[in-house]
């Protein structure tokens, strides 16, 4: 999740040593290394059996409009049980059991740039072997209007779930999932017989609308950072409860996550807490490490980067840090935390002024939109130990890389097949750090 602003141009970053940002072995290579940019992607077998470490699966047809409900109901289960094979195969091959029980999705605005089209996006991370993806409404609109070739308004459902239905063949052809739709914001917390209250509740039904054309079960709500609305927690958990309930008709699930900067929710444990006042069994939390190490931790207007109080010691806070975290694993159940999105942040030099830029953007909000690289890019933030307590939890599910660099093109230009290896890396060198910190504490 992030804010919608653009990148301040008059901030520098600090980039973090590889020796800074990781404790752990060296980066493990890409089992794609030596595939052509253009193969299709690659499915691993049992080396044991006698098989070659990967074979190349046949792609998908895209599917065709005139197949009946039960022949397509056919198709997606064959797709989630190869689904499910190859991820454990895949864990056998590397040697890691955590691996296989896992699954790694990106969120589609977190690679390339404008200029880059949904397909290419795609394609560079079912090469790369990812499973899934966040599907972000804004590439889902301009998807829209690239093949609709004229321009079409956020609240054109009818056009939005046209174009849905063609982007979910576009992803099932690529071996992949749209694992959520994100990121709905500012939706909880109007008051009574507002227009804003009106407009939140006709957008959402809209977004079902559109879960239902792409194929996707669950829907990310972002905790708001509105002003205006209500300090009420049995308003705001009453609000999220009828969400829940409007996504249940559909069989669908709502994920709510915490922003740093929000109004009431801004910590993983406020999030909880409304998840549990609105007392519903399709409402679960989406973990990032950013908005939990960059707010309880780490600060954009700091020299040091970490957050700086009269009187307290850095000590107490990588204290307070660590509590909270050990919470986390004590009391959110593993099947409550429906997926966790992983990105770190470059400290900021010179700090950030002020709580809010000239646009009245919160200080977090700002970080938060340009300055979250991936794990040992340059980031200095202490993210292993939020993916630890998770694995603390027995979490069985969904990992999502969620970055927004502002580097990127200098980094990674056109090459997002580099990019998407690079993430699936990183993400795997994370597991190991988080596991290796376990196993010391344990």
């Amino acid at each position: 999740m992030s804010s919608d602003e653009k990148q301040p141009e008059n901030l520098q970053v600090s980039e973090a040593s590889d020796d800074e940002t990781s404790s752990q072995g060296a980066q493990p290579q890409a089992l794609t290394k030596g595939k052509k940019e253009n193969d299709p992607p690659m499915h691993y077998t049992d080396p044991a059996a006698g098989k070659p470490g990967r074979e190349r699966v046949r792609k998908t047809r895209i599917k065709d409009r005139g197949k009946s409900d039960a022949e397509e109901s056919s198709l997606k289960i064959k797709i989630e049980l190869d689904l499910e094979a190859e991820i454990n195969l895949y864990a056998r091959v590397k040697g890691d059991v955590t691996i296989g029980l896992l699954r790694l999705s990106m969120a589609s605005s977190s690679i390339g740039l404008s200029k880059h089209t949904f397909h290419q996006k795609i394609e560079a991370l079912s090469q790369a072997g990812f499973y899934g993806i966040e599907l972000t409404f804004p590439d889902l609109l301009a998807f829209a209007q690239s093949h609709a070739n004229r321009d079409i308004a956020s609240n054109d459902y009818d056009a939005l779930c046209e174009a849905g239905q063609q982007l979910g063949d576009l992803v099932r052809h690529h071996n992949l999932k749209i694992m959520v739709l994100q990121s709905f914001r500012n939706f909880e917390g109007w008051p009574e017989r507002s227009k804003e209250r009106e407009e939140a509740f006709a957008r959402a039904r809209g977004w079902i609308r559109i879960m239902d054309a792409v194929d996707t079960d669950m829907l990310l709500v972002g905790s708001s950072d509105a002003g205006g609305i209500v300090s009420s927690i049995e308003q705001l958990a009453s609000d999220l409860a009828q969400l829940a309930d409007m996504l249940h008709e559909k069989g669908f699930k709502l994920a709510y996550g915490n922003l740093c900067w929000a109004t009431h929710a801004s910590t993983w444990k406020e999030a909880w807490n409304l998840i549990l006042q609105a007392d519903r069994p399709n409402i679960g939390l989406c973990l990032n490490t950013f908005q939990t190490a960059g707010g309880e931790w780490g600060d954009p207007r700091t020299g040091s980067g970490q957050i700086e109080m009269s009187g307290i010691s850095s000590q107490t806070i990588d204290t307070r840090y660590n509590k909270s975290l050990q919470e986390l694993s004590r009391e959110v159940p593993a099947d409550k935390i429906y997926f966790v999105q992983i990105s770190d942040a470059y400290r900021i030099s010179p700090p950030m002024k002020n709580d809010f830029d000239e646009s009245g953007l919160p200080s977090r909000a700002g970080w938060s939109r340009s300055y979250r690289p991936l794990p040992y890019d340059g980031g200095y933030l202490p993210i292993a130990q939020v993916v630890e307590a998770v694995l603390e939890t027995g979490l069985r599910g969904w990992f999502s890389i969620e970055v927004f660099d502002g580097r990127f093109e200098k980094k990674y230009g056109d090459n997002l097949t580099k990019f998407a290896k690079k993430a699936k890396d990183t993400y795997e060198k994370l597991l190991r750090e988080a596991k290796g910190r376990r196993t010391l504490s344990g």
